[in-house]
């Protein structure tokens, strides 16, 4: 691939990238003239970090002059750690799942259910404090304010530990879905001033 601008979609856990929602927002970066490439993976044979791996050897056959990083739910999880790694311009993380070592610690048991052992096992590992530490690119950070108190709590908890310019925005009326017209909305404003 030429080196352009790119922006790398990442969707939710069990979702697609080739889903409406996911569609709607490569739309958004094409109007910029940004590329979205959208990232298909393999939730149920993978673990988030093998997910990871998986990414980078990916993105490093792309020549990229900017690089934007939009993941959603445990797609924002990939997204965040991946930034950790290489350069990213931009990092969009929507509704970033509570799913790290510290969240695990408080979050019910039903949290990690549909969840194999191994799965579970790396989230034990992953420390977001440390993790934020590393990140260099501008932040967005989102949530409904519909999501519950664990993705709010992990929203705003990941927001304090950046040290990279970064912004806060939680979205009125929205649960745990990026389809939702009001996070669509928000998504597009975010996108149309990069």
């Amino acid at each position: 691939m030429k080196s352009q601008e790119i922006a790398y979609i990442i969707p939710g856990y069990l979702f697609s990238p080739n889903q409406a929602q996911y569609k709607q927002i490569a739309g958004y970066f094409k109007a910029r003239s940004i590329v979205p490439i959208s990232v298909t993976i393999q939730w149920k044979e993978k673990t988030i970090m093998e997910s990871v791996t998986d990414f980078l050897e990916w993105d490093s056959q792309n020549q990229a002059t900017k690089r934007y990083i939009l993941g959603f739910s445990f797609g924002a999880i990939i997204a965040l750690i991946a930034s950790t790694k290489i350069t990213v311009d931009t990092l969009i993380l929507c509704s970033l799942s509570p799913f790290f070592q510290e969240d695990l610690l408080v979050v019910p048991s039903s949290f990690t259910h549909d969840l194999d052992a191994k799965q579970v096992e790396e989230f034990k590992k992953m420390n977001n404090r440390e993790l934020v530490k590393k990140i260099t690119a501008n932040t967005f950070v989102l949530y409904g304010l519909k999501e519950g108190e664990f993705v709010e709590k992990r929203a705003k908890s990941t927001f304090e530990n950046l040290s990279a310019k970064k912004h806060l925005i939680a979205i009125d009326g929205v649960k745990h879905d990026i389809a939702d017209k009001n996070y669509q909305k928000i998504i597009e404003g975010i996108i149309k001033k990069l």
